[in-house]
């Protein structure tokens, strides 16, 4: 049923559940009330990619305008890749950087509208690059109609588009 050595408890704990015990959870369940405040919950997961990041590079002590960056100035992903293993702090700072950029338009603006809460937590991958799982209360869930309607805004459509384009890179270019 399980695989991993510390899921073993819990397949022991599922392999006792008895049909009444799984009926008997439905049934509370089904009898649980809730708040009659509607709201939201996204969860988010931010992995930054930052061999790729001329910020990342930047902070690493690259000399680069960041106005101007031009691929043949990037050097190659292999380089990019052995400057950002060598410089912990300024991968660290271009984390910090842009997840306080994607807090302040998702949570702060209101990008997804009125926030309630959000709480995150910053993991380490294998290889020692950053990133963080978001969960986020919202105040009022969005249907799809109220979407539909706030997109007709034209300063949602803007502030949203923004907000995209300044977070979400295709260019395979940068995988040369």
């Amino acid at each position: 049923m399980t695989s991993r050595p510390y899921f073993q408890q819990s397949a022991q704990l599922l392999e006792t559940l008895s049909s009444e015990d799984v009926a008997t959870a439905l049934l509370n369940i089904s009898k649980a009330s809730y708040s009659k405040s509607r709201s939201s919950e996204p969860f988010v997961t931010i992995n930054p990619a930052d061999i790729h990041s001329p910020v990342a590079v930047y902070f690493a002590g690259v000399d680069l305008d960041l106005d101007r960056v031009l691929p043949e100035v990037l050097r190659t992903s292999y380089e990019r890749a052995q400057i950002i293993a060598t410089h912990p702090v300024a991968t660290a700072k271009f984390f910090n950087c842009l997840i306080q950029s994607i807090l302040k338009c998702l949570v702060l603006e209101g990008v997804l509208g009125p926030t309630k809460a959000y709480f995150g937590t910053v993991e380490s991958q294998d290889r020692g690059s950053l990133h963080l799982h978001l969960l986020i209360w919202l105040k009022h869930e969005y249907t799809p109609a109220q979407l539909k309607e706030n997109i007709q805004n034209q300063d949602f459509r803007d502030d949203l588009l923004k907000y995209l384009e300044d977070v979400v890179k295709e260019d395979l270019d940068l995988f040369r």
